[in-house]
């Protein structure tokens, strides 16, 4: 009836169907009505100034890229996006995969890689300097195509705690000697955070261990690439472990706790820290060391950093929570001092104080457990 048709109009209307309701009600097709420019206004659109291919125009906030991977070929666009949701055709290509080719990418891009050969060659200083902004383009060529690994692995460089740069190479020969294990294998120790680890990365550089800087988006992929091209080598975070464990060595320090103390001083940090992810382990080191060091296993932090990282496989550990090794150091004159204090709320206090410093070092003290040490240490003053 009218009505029906009438009611159904303004349904329509309300939800935004108009077109439907043409098509299914008068059987007609939908002409838009509004001012829609003609192809002479979108023409001169195009001839504005400022809008030139290849530049962000001035209107523009962020920018976006959008790639779709087809069989044969990449079509790429790049967006620019500005006020109440306008946006402006940056830029647009296609990559074509050339017909017995592997990748018309890799191709290009392994040309690339000879003018940094070149470079390399020609001026060692130079490349250094330009490394920070290069090196994320090549370690994700090494990571992602076999030949570019064998083309790059020649001048790709590791830069350690220091600003020195050394190919992998020369990596090797540096700190072989020092940081080989009890199992024959070289260890890399890294930093991927200066600031959080630096007591980790100066109880390193006490043994004269050599720490690498890896701290780029891509370089927990990269430190498992590394890892699966290099024969006897490993990569360790620096504060996967404290310093005499990183690099297991025949000698080490032994406990001078008697077994009672060492399990007198394990429950003792167990009941203070009250949290069964944190696994209390009493160990022999050397006095000049922290009495607390909180660490994490080097596999589970680093399917962590690569589930964080968009780790594909990997992101399941992301969900997984955070299990901690709290190391006490059995040799520091502060364990002796926790063993003689004179009543159980005394040691107690002592354990959760040396407890919450470590925390506070690794950047894990926060909320209320910060402020209730802020305000014990204030009452110790």
């Amino acid at each position: 009836s009218l009505g029906t048709i009438a009611a159904e109009y303004a349904r329509a209307v309300r939800d935004g169907g108009l077109p439907d309701w043409f098509q299914n009600w008068l059987g007609r097709c939908y002409k838009s009505r509004g001012a829609l420019p003609t192809w002479e206004q979108l023409g001169r659109r195009l001839s504005v100034p400022y809008y030139v291919r290849g530049q962000v125009p001035p209107d523009v906030w962020f920018l976006t890229a959008t790639v779709d991977v087809q069989e044969r070929e990449l079509y790429a666009i790049v967006r620019g996006w500005g006020d109440a949701q306008s946006s402006w055709l940056v830029d647009w290509w296609v990559i074509e995969r050339d017909e017995g080719d592997e990748s018309a990418v890799i191709k290009s891009d392994l040309a690339k890689l000879d003018k940094l050969a070149e470079l390399y060659k020609k001026d060692r200083k130079a490349y250094e300097e330009k490394w920070n902004d290069i090196g994320l383009f090549v370690k994700y060529g090494m990571i992602s195509e076999e030949k570019f690994y064998e083309k790059g692995k020649d001048f790709a460089l590791l830069k350690n705690t220091a600003n020195e740069y050394f190919t992998i190479e020369e990596y090797q020969a540096k700190v072989k000697p020092l940081q080989t294990d009890k199992n024959e294998q070289t260890i890399f120790l890294y930093a991927t955070d200066l600031n959080k680890q630096d007591s980790f990365i100066q109880s390193a550089n006490k043994k004269d261990y050599d720490v690498l800087v890896m701290d780029s988006p891509i370089d927990s992929h990269f430190i498992q690439n590394l890892e699966s091209k290099l024969e006897k080598t490993q990569l360790k975070r620096v504060d996967a472990d404290v310093a005499e464990k990183l690099i297991q060595k025949e000698a080490s320090y032994a406990n001078l706790l008697t077994e009672d103390q060492s399990k007198s001083i394990k429950e003792l940090f167990e009941k203070a820290i009250a949290n069964t992810n944190y696994n209390v382990e009493v160990e022999g080191l050397s006095p000049e060391e922290m009495p607390v060091t909180i660490t994490m296993e080097e596999f589970m932090r680093r399917m962590k950093d690569m589930a964080q990282n968009g780790g594909g496989p990997m992101s399941f550990y992301g969900s997984l929570p955070d299990h901690y090794k709290v190391a006490v150091n059995g040799n520091h004159p502060l364990v002796d001092k926790i063993l003689k204090a004179g009543t159980e709320e005394e040691k107690l206090e002592l354990a959760k104080q040396s407890f919450d410093l470590a925390l506070l070092g690794q950047g894990l003290l926060t909320g209320k457990d910060l402020t209730a040490f802020v305000q014990r240490s204030v009452a110790r003053m």
